[in-house]
């Protein structure tokens, strides 16, 4: 009797264990195809800087070399874009005049325009030479005007509406060559940081209506990059990193050069999802009702990913 107590309650242990384990999610890192790689103007000298989001939306800025495409522009201009989480693109602005422009970093507003930051140089002048005395120019050669080397003295901000539309632009001229990095939000607006050409870097603040304060001195940090970037998504968690051996609760993983991955982890740590994707990661954010937005470079493309949380 004691012997089929027994053989039963083992019975019933097992099947009370089994279903639950059954049912347990083994996790693959799973390839992810890029939903977009991102076009400028299709020029060499083309380069992204920097992106932002909305609920439907991926907006992404850099610099285009301009001089095959429109004549009536600089050598460069600043550029704007937004795709869908689909790829598809939504819409796209030149930003930029007769002179050199480059756009270097975007944010957004409490309304929901882009405001993107670049620089400009003034116009190139041409530089007359005193014409050479007769009696010291026997063969009679003329002077030819020189044209001054041209450079990025001018701070400049574009206002671009959610749909593409340039709302304003404002500027401001610094005595030295100058090169803005960085525009963040703050109380008043935004916070510029950039370079000098005397090799020091600056900061300089701009308010929402577009009313430059005064560029003042900034001491930046050496920022050492993290092995694992870690991004809050609501109670939900993503790491990327660069993985160059097996990864704990994935046992299959086993890759054979360093490759970047994406971990979706619950509020309780557990594990959900694994991703790996191309290139270095040089954009990520969380947008609801997107999902983690990643741009990816290598030395071919600029790729754009979107991975949806795994509830």
């Amino acid at each position: 009797m004691k012997i089929f107590k027994g053989a039963l309650l083992l019975a019933l242990v097992l099947s009370n264990t089994s279903p639950a384990l059954a049912a347990t999610k083994v996790i693959k890192v799973v390839p992810v195809k890029a939903i977009s790689s991102l076009t400028f103007s299709g020029a060499p000298g083309d380069q992204f800087f920097g992106a932002s989001t909305s609920s439907n939306s991926i907006i992404y800025i850099g610099t285009v070399e301009s001089a095959t495409a429109t004549p009536a522009l600089g050598m460069s201009d600043g550029y704007i874009a937004a795709i869908l989480a689909t790829g598809v693109k939504q819409w796209e602005l030149r930003l930029g005049g007769v002179t050199d422009d480059i756009a270097t970093a975007v944010a957004k507003d409490k309304s929901g325009n882009y405001w993107v930051l670049g620089a400009s140089c003034d116009p190139a002048v041409s530089v007359a030479i005193n014409p050479v005395a007769p009696g010291i120019n026997p063969d009679s050669a003329t002077a030819e005007p020189t044209t001054s080397p041209t450079t990025f003295n001018r701070i400049f901000i574009w206002k671009v509406s959610p749909t593409g539309s340039l709302l304003a632009s404002y500027n401001l001229t610094s005595p030295q060559s100058i090169f803005p990095k960085t525009l963040t939000s703050s109380a008043t607006g935004f916070t510029i940081t950039g370079d000098l050409a005397d090799s020091t870097s600056f900061t300089l603040p701009i308010d929402s209506v577009g009313v430059f304060g005064s560029i003042s001195p900034l001491t930046l940090k050496k920022i050492v990059p993290q092995a694992i970037d870690v991004i809050a998504a609501g109670s939900y968690t993503f790491k990327s990193f660069i993985s160059k051996t097996t990864i704990l609760g994935i046992p299959s993983w086993k890759p054979k050069t360093p490759t970047p991955v994406v971990l979706e982890y619950t509020k309780a740590k557990t594990l959900k999802a694994a991703y790996s994707i191309k290139g270095t990661v040089i954009f990520r954010a969380w947008q609801s009702g997107l999902g983690l937005v990643l741009i990816t470079q290598d030395v071919n493309s600029t790729l754009v990913y979107v991975l949806p949380l795994v509830a």
